[in-house]
């Protein structure tokens, strides 16, 4: 009779497979150059052309905000994807010619490239994609005949693929590693999503005797969109092309959607599932599942996903996206294996009502603040110091008030007490 480790191996053979790609993809992340919008110069797009906004950096200091970007090198970028595909193609240290418009002339500057991720974002992606691929192993390894487990398994495996492999510098003379590492990457983000909605009608049991269905349509779906990416990336590789580009990240951003919209409706399948099932056992589980879910993705999608698919800046540093992140694994492997591990009941209330009260106190400091303003007509350094002192009056005043009604509304909504 095979033991538990011999039935894994296949399984883990392609762990490790992934892991090096990983590794591949972390590489490419560290070799990576560019300008980075929150540390180096941040672009507006307008009129269909790139605005330096900010330059936050002196070695720029070339650059002033206004300037129109007109080309890099030969290539002439009209979005900040395709700024970004450009840089990709340069190492750290690489010096390239930027060209600009300023008042109507034309300028050129040769500006040497830094490194794109400073090291605590490196540091950061590096321990959470470990983090998603260790929990997704040890989830397989103490439950491999439980069919939830095995899924989170895949899921978490291809979210480590999705951190590591985030798009990183491609080295021109070694195009068959960024192939490898760019199939990693765009296939993971295909599917995770398919394997997250997947997980929500098997968890903490069937929920829906058709759900396989659903699943052979989401993998279907999924199929679509790695293969058509990753076409789509390799004709904008080689030859380089943004027009090529530009047709990519079209695909890519629908992908971006469906993957904000398989989150969402997860998380919503599992809140049904909630007060659906019976038991509580099963009631603890969702629990401990939500706390992580709640948490992560609104983040990812509000504050990442969303600003990008408008041709925005992040509202949020991509090391603070990556790291929030590290909650879903951890409560999602806890929901799975040992859901009576902490009393999830206390720890949701606690957390929940002070989340909710520091969201209730930042309104009010903002409907103050508004409210000055309509008033004075700005927000000088004397208003400021008058809000000061109201929000530091009105704090202690409300604070115990706001916490009892909201643990009320709490007790009585989820938790029948």
């Amino acid at each position: 009779m095979p033991t538990k480790i011999s039935r894994l191996v296949p399984v883990l053979i392609i762990d490790l497979i992934i892991f090096f790609i990983g590794i591949l993809g972390f590489m490419q992340n560290i070799n990576k150059g560019g300008l980075n919008p929150d540390t180096h110069v941040s672009f507006d797009l307008q009129n269909n052309h790139l605005i330096v906004n900010r330059v936050h950096n002196a070695q720029f200091s070339d650059l002033l905000p206004h300037d129109i970007l007109d080309k890099i090198g030969t290539h002439e970028p009209r979005t900040k994807e395709e700024l970004e595909f450009i840089f990709d193609g340069f190492e750290t240290g690489d010096r390239i010619d930027i060209t600009v418009i300023r008042s109507g002339i034309q300028h050129i500057f040769h500006l040497q490239l830094p490194t794109y991720y400073h090291n605590i974002y490196l540091i950061i992606q590096l321990i959470i994609g470990f983090s998603f691929f260790i929990l997704g192993i040890f989830v397989l390894y103490k439950q491999p005949d439980l069919l939830v487990a095995r899924v989170w398994h895949w899921a978490s495996i291809g979210t480590a693929a999705i951190i590591l492999c985030t798009f990183g510098h491609y080295p021109i003379d070694n195009l068959v590693t960024t192939i490898i590492v760019r199939v990693a990457f765009l296939t993971a983000y295909a599917f995770v999503p398919a394997l997250f909605l997947y997980i929500s009608f098997i968890f903490p049991g069937l929920k829906w005797p058709g759900y396989g269905k659903l699943v052979k349509f989401l993998v279907g779906l999924s199929l679509v969109l790695a293969l058509t990416e990753i076409f789509l990336f390799i004709r904008a590789l080689h030859p380089l092309s943004t027009e090529s580009y530009r047709i990519f990240v079209y695909v890519f951003d629908l992908n971006r959607v469906y993957f904000a919209s398989a989150l969402l409706l997860g998380v919503g399948n599992l809140i049904h599932s909630y007060f659906t099932f019976r038991e509580d056992s099963e009631k603890r589980k969702i629990r401990w599942a939500l706390l992580g879910l709640c948490t992560g993705p609104p983040v990812f999608i509000i504050f990442w996903q969303i600003p990008q698919l408008l041709s925005y800046d992040a509202l949020l540093p991509e090391e603070f996206i990556v790291l929030i992140m590290v909650i879903v694994p951890v409560t999602f492997s806890i929901a799975i294996i040992r859901y009576n591990i902490l009393n999830i009941d206390l720890l949701i209330r606690r957390s929940t009502i002070y989340f909710l009260i520091v969201f209730c106190l930042f309104l009010i400091y903002d409907l103050i603040v508004g409210t000055v303003i309509m008033i004075i007509g700005t927000f000088t350094i004397k208003s400021s110091l008058l809000v000061s002192i109201i929000v530091a009056i009105l704090t202690p005043l409300l604070f115990d008030r706001m916490r009892s009604q909201i643990q009320g509304f709490i007790n009585r909504k989820f938790f029948w007490v």
